[in-house]
């Protein structure tokens, strides 16, 4: 009898590296934004308009980032963007987390920004596509998924740390996602190929 060895597809790693990506990114990072604005605004006492604009700010950086995407993975190639997206979520929430002003949200709002350009949607289902010939829509929609599970996951441990009663509890939370952000990097490029 003989043995057949398998060959173990890498592709699947990928798969399961993208899905977190997605969890992280747009999970953890960004679905439950609107958990933090009662607490941050009541604690550096600013208006919700002023602390609404991180989120505007985001956006307008992700559309000026996004606009020299493929130009920047080129050049760089999909690791290295990768690794400034991670650096980037992990500096947006810590940015938020130390905030004494608003503008400190902002500069946290334009990290968030990059961040979500080289880690979320864009960049995964580049990813998928270069190590998936079939079926990749089902797999890039396995990938998009782990947004909704990273936001459900993250909404029931940040929201009891963001509502516990202590005036800058919220900034608990940001740290907890700032580790959360660093030890799930990790993890994505050690095995991000």
């Amino acid at each position: 009898m003989s043995l057949i060895k398998k060959n173990f597809d890498y592709k699947w790693v990928i798969l399961i590296i993208c899905f977190f990506m997605e969890f992280l990114c747009l999970g953890f990072c960004s679905s439950n934004v609107g958990l933090y604005t009662a607490a941050v605004t009541e604690a550096l006492n600013i208006k919700r308009s002023l602390y609404s604009l991180t989120t505007s700010i985001r956006y307008i950086v992700q559309v000026i980032v996004a606009l020299y995407f493929g130009t920047l993975i080129n050049r760089f190639g999909v690791k290295k963007m990768v690794c400034v997206g991670l650096l980037a979520l992990l500096g947006s929430v810590l940015a938020r987390g130390f905030a004494t002003k608003f503008y400190h949200l902002y500069i946290g709002g334009a990290l968030w920004g990059v961040g979500i350009v080289f880690v979320g949607g864009n960049m995964a289902g580049l990813i998928v596509r270069r190590w998936f010939h079939q079926d990749i829509g089902k797999y890039t929609g396995i990938v998009m998924s782990a947004n909704g599970i990273g936001g459900a996951i993250a909404a029931q441990i940040i929201s009891p740390i963001i509502n516990n009663g202590e005036t800058f509890g919220y900034r608990k939370a940001y740290f907890l996602s700032a580790i959360i952000t660093f030890a799930i990097g990790v993890v994505i490029m050690i095995f991000l190929k």
